[in-house]
């Protein structure tokens, strides 16, 4: 895989994770009944496997974001 197709995928899956993130209550109730795939905006693979993915890793998480990295007291490094 290239670097780009690397970052590409990158991006999808957090587009994903952005989705999960800002579910209004009617989209909640679809996923809930029918899973994701009705929100999945990718059509072919290994896209729609990729934002699929993101989109489950933030509801596991609670829709919640990822903690920071801790920077042990250091600021701006």
């Amino acid at each position: 895989m290239s670097d780009y197709e690397y970052r590409r995928l990158k991006r999808i899956f957090a587009q994903g994770w952005t989705a999960a993130e800002r579910l209004t209550r009617e989209q909640r109730r679809i996923v809930e009944a029918d899973g994701s795939a009705p929100l999945n905006p990718h059509a072919d693979e290994p896209e729609r496997t990729r934002w699929s993915e993101g989109f489950d890793a933030a509801r596991a998480n609670g829709g919640r974001p990822l903690p920071r990295p801790r920077t042990f007291g250091r600021r701006g490094a």
